[in-house]
């Protein structure tokens, strides 16, 4: 049972640690502007899944099933484990940039606006009011006269 724990927690380790390092991959591409993907921010990534998967994996082996904890083995397991879910990750998270992509650019002059980007979810009407009462008092005051006194 402590073995089949050990992978389970091990796994859901590296699940959680790709999607959030795709999404840090995926902000820091548009904060720099990056047409294409970039090779650092990949190595950086795995980094950083192998650290935090290791790291969980030597304290699920040596505390809960109490056996020795073999570096280099469990090292070279997890890369081969990592690997396939951090490819996956990145073939899935390419193509939702693809599909939300706000216009393409079908000649140097012709830009032309993507549908899907357009009728994608908007955020509810309250966290866009709380976004703009953030940038300007007038909108907070307008918003709650508009709420709170609307016979009067």
């Amino acid at each position: 049972m402590g073995v089949f724990l050990t992978y389970f927690v091990t796994l859901l380790i590296i699940l959680m640690s790709t999607t959030i390092t795709m999404l840090f991959k995926f902000e820091l591409e548009r904060m720099f502007g990056a047409k294409k993907s970039e090779i650092p921010f990949h190595f950086a990534n795995l980094a950083f899944i192998l650290m935090s998967t290791a790291g969980v994996h030597a304290m699920m082996t040596i505390y809960v099933n109490k056996n020795d904890y073999h570096l280099w083995l469990s090292l070279s397991l997890i890369i081969l484990v990592i690997l396939p879910f951090y490819l996956l990750a990145n073939k899935i998270f390419n193509k939702y940039k693809e599909v939300y992509k706000p216009y393409s650019a079908a000649d140097e002059k012709v830009i032309t606006l993507n549908e899907k980007y357009l009728t994608r979810k908007q955020l509810p009407r309250r966290v866009r009011i709380y976004n703009a009462r953030a940038k300007d008092e007038n909108t907070l005051r307008k918003y709650k006269a508009k709420r709170f006194f609307k016979d009067e």
